[in-house]
């Protein structure tokens, strides 16, 4: 890859962390952007988004384009709405709009639901955990609060079954007995993500340090 091609990484805040790229558009017509991907480190998100690019410079169409990075998965590309653009202030600002975007999308291994469809407008509101990007910060809680879950959690195929605040900006959303956690498996979400986890999310908002709530059946019990 050629060495001018550069990729920005942006942490996670109140909205989840993204990558994008700069100066593929001379070589593949486009620039790409990784968001979300909470599966994923800042080093990977970069060698996904360089093989990404390679791969679509050998290409005459990025439509239906399906790449895989070994080790990493299988990767699909996506549009960008202009309004995604322009809210995660992807690109230098004056060649912003002029760029085509398209989205690295996680196809396999599934992908977390921090990773919203930047094909529809931002403004339709079907991404909650990216919904801080066009409102204020609106939870009595500090905007660095967090949730530690799992990929099991983010990815839908475990929901959580205990709730716990441990700090007064840090949860913990757990599909199983913290003893039991395959660290391997855990990740730190923006405390938004939460909004897209557990219908019940707003739960968490009344728990003291040190308390939490376990589910049975379809009941959250509080506990400490």
């Amino acid at each position: 890859m050629s060495p001018e091609i550069r990729v920005i990484f942006v942490q996670q805040g109140t909205v989840p962390s993204y990558g994008y790229t700069e100066g593929v558009r001379g070589r593949a017509g486009c620039e790409l952007v990784c968001a979300g991907a909470l599966r994923y480190d800042v080093y990977q998100v970069e060698r996904i988004l360089r093989a990404c690019a390679e791969d679509l410079t050998r290409r005459p169409s990025h439509e239906a384009a399906m790449v895989e990075v070994a080790g990493l998965g299988t990767f699909a590309m996506g549009g960008v709405e202009p309004d995604w653009v322009e809210a995660l202030l992807l690109g230098i600002p004056a060649r912003r709009q002029q760029a085509r975007w398209v989205q690295v999308i996680p196809v396999e291994p599934a992908p977390t639901l921090d990773t919203p469809d930047m094909a529809r407008s931002l403004a339709e509101g079907h991404d909650p955990a990216w919904q801080w990007l066009v409102r204020p910060w609106d939870l009595p809680i500090p905007e660095e609060s967090c949730v530690v879950t799992t990929l099991e959690v983010l990815t839908g195929s475990s929901p959580p079954v205990t709730i716990y605040r441990w700090e007064a900006g840090q949860w913990e959303a757990l599909d199983k007995p913290a003893a039991e956690l395959d660290r391997a498996t855990a990740r730190v979400a923006p405390f938004g993500l939460l909004t897209a986890l557990v219908a019940d999310w707003s739960l968490a908002l009344s728990l003291g340090v040190g308390e939490g709530f376990q589910r049975l059946g379809s009941e959250w019990i509080r506990s400490r």
